[in-house]
């Protein structure tokens, strides 16, 4: 037989630390190396797994009078993850019971402690039942079954997590309006769908402090709730409201959409909220005309980066209200730009601005393609002054906020196709999850590692991406 099928005729099952038997010291081998070198230094281990055969060499002697015992006798029960084992000792005539877990839980409700922390603990860390399962029946490692383990997940984990999730948000509220400036709180909203809008079945609002970076509030609709009416479209909006009317006092950013921002205005608890547009999708209509008129131009395609690196930086140079009509004239700049032209004299079209914000140019190195010098009578010069001076730019820049983008809500929005509730409880997992992360992070906890280049929606030159060593999730221990 080689080492393959060794492996799969071996059955092995977790056994806990807990267990009363005490082995002998002739009931083990000592092994030939050390897997010390292998631990991951998180403390005591709980469970650990025992092969099948190595299960039954701790048997070889009855418990209670120490005889040898016949090994046809002895009796193994698999319980999933767990094992309990029994034999009649024919030498004192004791039937003996051993169980590899404890049982927990009260009356006919008990179970396994190893089978419930498996089944929870797997749903918790994303890991998928059916994979799990294949992987155990791969390896021959006893594990309980796919029904078990959702309803240990659906009667036991869900209310566990329901506890846990509103713990940890009284705690990140606290922590937000702790460090809120005297005019409110300042937040982002945005939505996201199981599906594309038109088809999808499930929607999750999340709301996050701008600040801070922590979700403070979430809201989860079906396209069946009343209200929804099997439109999905309508769920983005309804989820919102649900989700700010537990932050009425507060400002927010919020994703630039119509419908939610009517709700927003009509409903009486959020009328009063100041509503402002996220960069993303305040250069978003701008990029597609860029896009389309780079198909038929190849110096608007040579262009194409200096002009949104410059709109970029104007957008988070001035980030106050008051100062967004200058920042709206700095933008058109570059049309004095593209003329070659990088001073100017006070005019109709340049009241504050007089000359570009950049710093002496470079020398062109050889080889390099010369700079594109457009004239005001050339279609190019008449496209770009088309697009910064039409209406709906001007307002769409003069609302738009460079406080926060909702890309932070859309960095941690991973959902699948799966039921309301559950979604429901996934949606508060995944909030725990990147609170926790922000809250060690706030605490200096995470070490700092290699940065990497990365592309943002909002710019086209690259970014540097720091990235931090992964924290730890208390909340688990507490939900298990």
């Amino acid at each position: 037989m080689d080492k393959v099928d060794q492996i799969t005729d071996r059955v092995t099952v977790a056994l806990s630390q807990g267990s009363e038997y005490v082995p002998s010291s002739q009931s083990g081998e000592e092994s030939e190396e050390s897997d010390d070198d292998e631990s991951d230094g998180r403390g005591e281990t709980k469970f650990r797994i025992v092969g099948h055969e190595e299960l039954l060499e701790l048997f070889h002697r009855c418990k209670e009078c120490g005889k040898l015992l016949d090994r046809s006798l002895i009796r193994v029960r698999e319980e999933g993850g767990a094992c309990t084992v029994e034999y009649d000792c024919l030498e004192c005539g004791t039937f003996v019971p051993w169980q590899s877990q404890r049982r927990i839980g009260k009356g006919k409700s008990t179970v396994f402690e190893g089978n419930q922390s498996i089944s929870i603990a797997a749903f918790i860390t994303g890991v998928q039942i059916p994979r799990f399962n294949d992987f155990g029946k791969l390896i021959g490692l006893g594990l309980p079954s796919e029904r078990a383990m959702r309803r240990a997940i659906r009667d036991i984990g869900c209310p566990a997590i329901e506890r846990v999730f509103m713990i940890w948000q009284r705690t990140v509220r606290q922590v937000s309006k702790d460090a809120a400036e005297p005019d409110g709180i300042s937040v982002a909203i945005d939505g996201q769908y199981d599906n594309p809008g038109w088809n999808g079945s499930n929607c999750k609002a999340t709301v996050m402090d701008a600040k801070t970076k922590l979700a403070i509030a979430g809201c989860s609709v079906h396209k069946k709730e009343p209200g929804i009416d099997g439109v999905s479209i309508r769920m983005e909006s309804t989820g919102i409201l649900r989700a700010m009317e537990e932050l009425i006092d507060d400002g927010f950013v919020s994703d630039r959409n119509k419908m939610v921002d009517k709700k927003l205005r009509e409903h009486p608890k959020t009328k009063s909220i100041v509503a402002e547009n996220d960069w993303w999708h305040t250069q978003k209509p701008l990029k597609k005309e860029w896009w389309r008129a780079m198909k038929n131009s190849p110096i608007i395609a040579q262009l194409y980066c200096p002009f949104f690196n410059h709109i970029f930086y104007c957008h988070k140079k001035f980030p106050k209200k008051e100062d967004r009509p200058k920042a709206l004239e700095l933008v058109r700049s570059f049309l004095m730009h593209v003329q070659g032209k990088h001073r100017w004299k006070k005019g109709k079209k340049f009241q504050i601005i007089t000359k570009c914000d950049h710093e002496k140019l470079k020398r062109r190195k050889k080889g390099d393609p010369p700079r594109p010098i457009l004239k005001p009578s050339s279609k190019e010069y008449k496209l770009i002054e088309d697009m910064l001076y039409s209406r709906n730019f001007e307002k769409a820049f003069l609302d738009s906020s460079s406080l926060i983008d909702t890309a932070l809500n859309e960095s941690y929005h991973s959902l699948s196709l799966i039921s309301p509730y559950i979604y429901n409880i996934k949606m508060k997992l995944s909030m725990m999850h990147h609170n926790s992360l922000i809250l060690h992070e706030m605490q200096g906890l995470r070490k700092e590692l290699p940065a990497t280049l990365i592309s943002r929606p909002g710019r086209v030159a690259p970014s540097v991406k720091t990235k931090r060593e992964s924290g730890s999730h208390p909340w688990r221990d507490q939900v298990i």
